[in-house]
């Protein structure tokens, strides 16, 4: 009886472990499935992890603090000490008026204020050029996340086409398969002839091996933007195709000046530029006097051991108590060049940041020119393939009734099938490079965001 008993419960117990093991598959199943991810996803996953845009968000507060430390820099230096000790031997003590043999225990306290009068503006330069340093970085990052959208819409796009292709080679797979069991069908009633089967068993080989490169495209592309992204590339997701919004016309393309812009590398460049030149500034003013104010007030307690001290409260709070002021004069003479070597230094960055800006501001035309000319290219593109593929699916239409009435032979139902594909494989594309045009139009003239993503 009781043998039966363990047994009922070690069935009771095998059952419900069965029932978890399985939830806990069901659900893994669940959570394994593939997930979705649009443009402005990927986007936002590549914002928050990239490695490069988070090195200079970390430029970008230390330039911040640099230009904090330089404002408060014009202020005053307070500062304050407070000494205790005991000195052996001779020593003159305050106490004695005069030069004591033996040992003093002290307690001394000063408080002390600096502040520069004239230091030929280095303090108000130095200020100027840590803001402008703050503000190029700060464009900088601005100019980065732009360099990050596009470089994810890019890779995006190119992923999405691959996954287009695949799903129009997986189409034409299932068609020449279908095509295949109707040619079947007319040879063994004597319709057709069996080399036409042949034939067709020879395209839908051709049809595999293409799904086939097009699954390792897809993957490859896969790859390649989940490691843009900074994730796991073993993680499996579906792309979903943007909306497609509509496109700049002729007119408004003719109305873009390059000469009106926002790139903001360009307005960084401007700034660190702007930085180079307060810098330099700030080096020559070593070469000029320097006039600071100071002032320092303070106490201290004596004792010498074995003699009778004054308490405390006296000798600390009245009679040792002194305070001091004035101004101090500095002339530079002779720093060893030191300080013109640096002057020079500083001026030839100002020289190379005026050099580079000037390159910039070619680079940034040519760009916006290229962008324009691009986006012309891939309008005209667009219409050519939409009016082609039209053609080719009006051809395919024709050629399958023929041939299926045997009107037509294989080889050119075979070639109209073939031409509709390749139709449809260029109009995504031209779909989805217009799309992108778009995008590297807005980021040629520095108004790429991540709002300008439709999801």
């Amino acid at each position: 009886m009781v043998r039966l008993n363990l047994m009922k419960e070690f069935k009771f117990i095998t059952m419900r472990l069965t029932l978890v093991i399985f939830s806990l598959l069901f659900w893994t199943g669940l959570m394994a499935q593939p997930g979705e991810m649009s443009l402005s996803d990927a986007i936002e996953i590549a914002l928050n992890n990239n490695i490069r845009l988070q090195r200079e968000n970390n430029t970008l507060l230390q330039n911040q603090a640099s230009f904090q430390a330089a404002k408060l820099n014009i202020a005053p230096n307070i500062s304050a000490q407070a000494n205790a000790g005991s000195q052996t031997g001779n020593s003159f003590n305050q106490q004695e008026g005069q030069v004591v043999n033996g040992t003093i225990n002290f307690v001394s306290a000063s408080i002390g204020a600096n502040m520069p009068i004239f230091n030929g503006f280095a303090n108000t330069n130095q200020v100027r050029s840590n803001r402008a340093l703050f503000q190029s970085q700060e464009f900088n990052v601005q100019r980065t996340e732009q360099e990050i959208i596009s470089q994810v819409a890019a890779q995006f796009l190119q992923t999405l086409l691959s996954q287009e292709l695949l799903t129009i080679e997986r189409e034409n797979l299932e068609l020449q398969n279908t095509n295949l069991r109707m040619i079947e069908n007319e040879v063994l009633l004597g319709a057709k002839a069996e080399v036409d089967k042949f034939n067709q068993i020879s395209i839908v080989k051709t049809a595999e091996l293409n799904v086939f490169r097009a699954e390792v495209a897809l993957r490859n592309d896969k790859t390649t933007l989940a490691q843009i992204l900074q994730m796991d590339p073993t993680l499996e997701f579906k792309l979903i195709s943007p909306e497609f919004t509509t496109h700049l016309s002729e007119e408004e393309l003719n109305e873009l000046d390059p000469d009106q812009h926002q790139r903001k590398d360009l307005t960084s460049m401007q700034m660190l530029e702007e930085s180079g030149r307060f810098q330099m500034m700030v080096t020559r003013s070593n070469f000029m006097p320097t006039i600071d104010a100071f002032a320092n007030y303070g106490s201290r307690y004596n004792q010498v051991v074995g003699f009778q001290s004054r308490p405390f409260d006296q000798q600390f709070f009245t009679d040792n108590t002194y305070i001091n002021y004035g101004l101090a004069l500095n002339i530079p003479i002779f720093s060893g060049l030191q300080s013109r070597s640096q002057y020079i230094r500083d001026k030839i960055t100002y020289e190379n940041a005026v050099l580079d800006r000037k390159e910039l501001e070619l680079t940034v035309k040519s760009d916006i020119q290229r962008a324009i000319l691009n986006y012309r290219d891939a309008i005209k593109n667009l219409e050519f393939a939409r009016a082609a593929m039209e053609a080719a699916r009006e051809s395919f239409e024709l050629n399958k009734e023929s041939f299926e009435l045997g009107l037509t032979s294989l080889v050119d139902f075979s070639q109209s099938n073939r031409d509709y594909f390749q139709a449809k494989s260029d109009m995504i594309q031209a779909e989805l490079t217009l799309t992108f045009q778009d995008i590297l139009l807005k980021d040629a003239l520095g108004t790429l965001s991540g709002d300008d993503i439709v999801r």
